[in-house]
């Protein structure tokens, strides 16, 4: 999801803060502008994020 900073739409940045208290309640990875996106996108590539699963699987092994 991308923000555009210039926007001065109350309403649009309660959108954006709702959107993004429920990426950080859910632990769903967000990106919003292209550089952190080229980043998530390049660090899903490489298997950096690969440590979530290893951590979920040894919960549910418990």
């Amino acid at each position: 999801m991308f923000s555009d900073p210039n926007d001065t739409d109350p309403w649009e940045d309660q959108r954006i803060m709702r959107t993004l208290r429920l990426c950080d309640s859910s632990n769903f990875p967000c990106a919003t502008n292209l550089a952190s996106a080229e980043m998530l996108i390049l660090g899903l590539q490489r298997g950096d994020l690969d440590w979530r699963m290893m951590m979920k699987n040894k919960k549910t092994i418990r």
